[in-house]
């Protein structure tokens, strides 16, 4: 019996064989480089970099992809288009240099996946830890949803974690108290990030205290918004008037003949009882006039049109 040493190698082998590559090379050429394409590049328009404005635009596979053998990294690419990230990563002081700080061996595409389609998301962090705090925005206070589970990045941000879901803060918060909430976006708005960063003192254990204009007397019942009134800004809190006069002067019976410093007569206490200055009236009390009792010349409280 003969035997074929050459198994594969026959002529037969080595035709089939050419043919094939021709049918693949050709199939490959009639469609691109779709053919060992991992899937469509993302079609976001935006900043030119490289010369194009999306990575849809991107022709040549090796504009981003390495070879197998050699130094370069895909991370080298990306920098060599996005410059501006790149010097990021190089201050710790921004977003791109905390991350590489915390995570020194993390690649772009860790967080950036590509070839998911035309509208996927660009960012996506996956198990990778995200530096919130750079971003101005604190999870100290939300670690766990009403439901009393652990956060996850939709929860406020949808299915882009490059942007925030406004509707997040007022929808979640409705679930804990929705009395407070609707009162509260009424009274401040539902731009809830203009005044919270997650750590700030407006908070649940918020005090006044800590302030200068200390709420004493009948201003601990004073509702916010009678000082605070269409407050949507942490700067619009710090600008409520802190003297006497701004809030009282429509309750000034004097018609501001005393003067706009109201503290001189009346405490937070309450209007009365009053500690009267007589030196600022027309009237002044010299002499023995100081002795004298009040209801000596006010009778039965009446203090309008005493004779002088």
């Amino acid at each position: 019996m003969h035997s074929n040493r050459l198994g594969c190698f026959t002529a037969t082998g080595i035709i089939a064989t050419l043919i094939t590559l021709v049918v693949i090379i050709g199939f490959a050429f009639m469609n691109g480089s779709q053919m060992f394409s991992a899937g469509a590049l993302n079609a976001q328009q935006g900043d030119i970099y490289g010369g194009v404005s999306s990575h849809a635009e991107i022709t040549e596979c090796s504009a981003c992809h390495v070879p197998p053998i050699g130094a370069d990294k895909m991370a080298d690419r990306c920098a060599d288009c996005h410059t501006d990230i790149a010097a990021q990563m190089l201050d710790v002081a921004k977003l791109h240099g905390t991350i590489t700080q915390n995570n020194p061996n993390l690649s772009c595409r860790e967080c950036h996946p590509e070839h998911r389609g035309a509208t996927a998301s660009l960012t996506d962090m996956g198990e990778n830890t995200f530096p919130h705090e750079a971003l101005g925005y604190s999870l100290e206070g939300h670690q766990l949803t009403v439901k009393r589970e652990a956060f996850t990045c939709q929860d406020c941000h949808h299915e882009d974690v490059a942007t925030f879901a406004s509707d997040s803060c007022d929808s979640c918060h409705r679930q804990m108290d929705i009395a407070f909430a609707q009162a509260h976006a009424l009274a401040f708005g539902t731009d809830c990030l203009a005044c919270h960063d997650g750590v700030d003192i407006f908070g649940d254990n918020f005090t006044h205290t800590i302030f200068e204009f200390q709420l004493n007397g009948k201003h601990a019942d004073v509702t916010c918004t009678k000082c605070h009134l269409d407050a949507r800004t942490v700067a619009d809190l710090q600008s409520a008037p802190q003297d006497c006069y701004s809030c009282h002067k429509d309750d000034d019976e004097h018609d501001g003949k005393y003067g706009q410093d109201c503290a001189v007569c009346h405490s937070p206490e309450g209007w009365e009882p009053a500690n009267f200055n007589h030196d600022l009236s027309d009237f002044k009390l010299e002499g023995e006039h100081r002795e004298a009792a009040c209801e000596d010349c006010h009778k039965n409280d009446v203090f309008e049109g005493t004779p002088q």
